[in-house]
């Protein structure tokens, strides 16, 4: 494996962690020389691509996830894109029974979990999946420090209706993509 494949690796599971999207392109030149070549591009990087792939294609592949081979302006070049992006993210408010259940189920299919709770013995880590974002303290105080983003599923199970109207005044302003 050489160099350039470990370092793209490498971007590409940055941009993970740090939950960017990206674009994985393995690059086959069929010209006199033949090779290959793999690069990470961030989604903040994919305009400046835009002239050897045209306008939308790239950010096309990201927005609708696909996977194979792009048209590029080159004809002795192929270009395979496959997009890289983070686990979607759930947010249980509500560390109960309820709480605990959906999140085994929700670990199962690929989620990254984030329990809140306000109390203590609900937001331990054996009632939770490994690698479970806990937090304890008030909800609405954590739930306003904490960066909802359009990739986040919340739902809202807390032990009372007082607790479940505070935690959805805090995240109705959100760009989450499900509230429930």
């Amino acid at each position: 494996v050489d160099g350039s494949l470990i370092a793209t690796c490498q971007q590409a599971a940055s941009a993970i962690a740090d939950r960017r999207c990206g674009l994985f392109l393995v690059v086959i030149g069929d010209t006199e020389r033949p090779f290959v070549k793999t690069e990470f591009v961030d989604e903040s990087e994919i305009g400046s691509l835009s002239t050897m792939f045209g306008d939308q294609s790239l950010s096309q592949v990201l927005q609708e996830q696909s996977v194979g081979f792009l048209q590029t302006t080159t004809k002795d070049l192929k270009t395979y894109a496959e997009p890289i992006l983070p686990p979607p993210r759930l947010l249980i408010i509500g560390g109960g029974h309820v709480g605990q259940a959906l999140a085994v189920q929700a670990n199962l299919t690929g989620f990254e979990l984030v329990v809140f709770d306000d109390r203590p013995n609900f937001t331990s880590a054996e009632l939770f999946p490994a690698g479970t974002q806990r937090f304890c303290g008030d909800i609405e105080t954590q739930l306003n420090h904490f960066p909802i983003d359009h990739d986040c599923y919340i739902v809202i199970v807390t032990r009372d209706h007082r607790h479940d109207a505070e935690a959805l005044a805090a995240c109705l302003p959100s760009p989450a993509k499900y509230l429930g």
